[in-house]
């Protein structure tokens, strides 16, 4: 018999919950039964068979239980982190989800509540040409490729640094506290890291490429703001022989 949950969504099967119930019941029964036997046919004096009543029955019976029911709950708590980690992370990249990426974005470039102003740069880096890549050899070898930008992206940047997965090929870059030229040499350093990378579907050698814009900030603004201006420049730098254009945000005060 299936009781629904509240919001009627995850039913649940009592049959094998009653089932595992009354075994695990006619288990103890059964040990309980063979220990007292043991105790009443025995030579144990009466203070033994206290004893053994008081401290065996429960270890023989209650380690393989709370064995058990504590690698359920262990096995619970490593579902309920994957599910947490795949609602917020690219199942291709395993970089943040956009909406994911954005939101960390937006907390840390707003107005902050003490007198310290944010500060950071944003990079928009492309990797446009895995969609002819994707026509050709087709959607896996593309996916391959993203994956290797990705690795190849993460290892570019500082492990406090933010990076999502913005679009189909495009993915971003939030750099605590960097400067322009910090920002600069982060996107250099990952267009060289991304042209090293060995790629070759179906046995043919292809160089990877990406472009990338950036914006670098040193007042509150918004992640709007900084992905518009990044996304600009990112089209300036498709258009550039360098691939790489990186400005600095001016702020009206």
């Amino acid at each position: 018999m299936a009781n629904e949950d509240p919001k009627g969504r995850y039913p649940t099967d009592w049959l094998p919950i009653a089932k595992l119930v009354l075994i695990g019941t006619a288990i103890c029964i059964g040990v309980s039964a063979i220990f007292n036997y043991l105790l009443l046919f025995g030579s144990f004096t009466s203070f033994q068979r206290t004893v053994i009543t008081a401290f065996a029955v429960p270890v023989v019976i209650g380690v393989p239980v709370f064995t058990l029911l504590s690698l359920k709950i262990e096995e619970i708590r490593r579902l309920r982190k994957d599910l947490t980690h795949s609602a917020s992370h690219d199942r291709t990249t395993d970089f943040y989800h956009a909406d994911v990426f954005s939101s960390l974005v937006d907390r840390r470039v707003r107005a902050p509540m003490g007198p310290t102003r944010p500060k950071g740069a944003l990079l928009v880096v492309d990797a446009g040409q895995l969609r002819a890549t994707a026509e050709r050899y087709g959607f896996e070898w593309a996916n391959e490729a993203l994956r290797q930008i990705a690795t190849t992206i993460r290892s570019s940047v500082r492990k406090e640094d933010f990076v999502g997965r913005l679009g189909e090929t495009e993915f971003g870059v939030f750099l605590h506290h960097a400067t322009e030229q910090e920002a600069m040499d982060v996107g250099q350093r990952i267009r060289n890291e991304v042209a090293k990378v060995y790629f070759a579907p179906q046995g043919k050698a292809i160089e990877l490429t990406v472009q990338v814009g950036g914006i670098s900030f040193e007042d509150a603004t918004t992640v709007t703001e900084l992905l518009r201006v990044a996304d600009k420049q990112l089209e300036s730098a498709k258009r550039q022989s360098g691939g790489l254009e990186i400005k600095r945000l001016i702020i009206d005060s």
